[in-house]
């Protein structure tokens, strides 16, 4: 749990950083929140990444949960 929030609190200090150092982005501006909006997907999914090797450390196959995950994201055709 410790290293989830060390990873969660390192992509938003990162972010924050990011956009009050660069002098061509402003607090409210589209870069701004699309700089955040990746941060954000990219800490899920490092979560994500860390609590699927907790399980797989523990015994639990985790295969069937990255398969399923992938089946549910694809949409059918019409």
């Amino acid at each position: 749990m410790g290293a989830i929030w060390l990873v969660w609190l390192t992509m938003k200090w990162v972010a924050d950083a990011v956009i009050a150092t660069s002098p061509r982005i402003s607090e409210g501006s589209l870069d701004a929140h699309l700089i955040e909006f990746t941060e954000r997907t990219i800490g899920i999914l490092l979560i994500i990444g860390f609590i699927f090797q907790f399980l797989h450390n523990m015994g639990i196959p985790v295969y069937g949960l990255v398969a399923g995950a992938g089946v549910g994201v694809v949409l059918p055709s019409h």
